[in-house]
């Protein structure tokens, strides 16, 4: 399903994630891309992350195809050996699917999710399924603009 919308998400000011709700209604959920996280409302599940600590394991390995689809690049990866789980994640294991990063043509567009209503350049996401029930996962990491960003491209 991700793959059949992935060419219509597009991050520009006339037709980014602000927008995104008027082509697919199913975007202004609460929990739907793009979320504003408003840091003064985050919680922290301090139970959840004593008992079963955030673990990860990306080896490089595991990716196999650099993709251009002519919006950001993207990582295609076989999974093989990847994993994401505990914390709030709690028993469910994730499997790495691809990351891929989109940024935008200034300092305050780009990121899909805002932080404090203030969006950033760029943004890398990973996706992820279960390994149980193949649900996905998207983990954004949003990254505010350094000053050589553009020339790193």
């Amino acid at each position: 399903m991700l793959n059949q919308f992935a060419n219509q998400f597009i991050y520009f000011l006339i037709a980014g994630p602000s927008t995104w709700v008027s082509k697919f209604p199913m975007a202004a959920g609460s929990r739907q891309s793009p979320v504003n996280i408003e840091t003064d409302r985050v919680e922290s599940d301090h139970e959840a992350l004593s008992s079963k600590p955030l673990r990860w394991k990306y080896p490089a390995t595991a990716s196999r195809k650099l993709v251009n689809p002519g919006y950001c690049w993207r990582m295609d990866t076989d999974g093989e050996g990847t994993f994401l789980s505990g914390g709030p994640l709690m028993d469910d294991v994730y499997k790495l699917e691809q990351y891929h990063c989109h940024w935008g043509c200034s300092d305050s567009r780009g990121s899909e999710h805002t932080v404090n209503g203030q969006a950033f350049a760029g943004e890398v996401s990973s996706l992820q399924k279960t390994v149980a029930s193949l649900f996905t996962r998207i983990l954004p990491i949003i990254e505010k603009r350094k000053s050589n960003f553009k020339k790193s491209f």
